[in-house]
């Protein structure tokens, strides 16, 4: 099993409350309680804050591979 956060955000009248990292550590405690074998989010290039967010809570940049999207008109 893997989790994947997606739109996780936070308000920001919200933020530097350390919302964002309970939502993290919260979806920790559920992947442990489901087994699952990790999680996986995306953040925006310019997230810096985000970035380093997860990068603090151990979370790896993954440099081999991009994400593609296409839009459905």
């Amino acid at each position: 099993k893997i989790i994947i956060l997606y739109d996780l955000y936070v308000k920001k009248e919200f933020r530097k409350k350390n919302i964002g990292k309970e939502l993290i550590i919260t979806s920790h405690n559920y992947a442990k309680k489901i087994k699952a074998k990790r999680i996986q989010l995306s953040t925006a290039t310019n997230n810096f804050i985000g970035q380093s967010l997860y990068e603090s809570l151990g979370y790896i940049k993954d440099t081999n591979f991009y994400t593609y999207d296409f839009e459905i008109k």
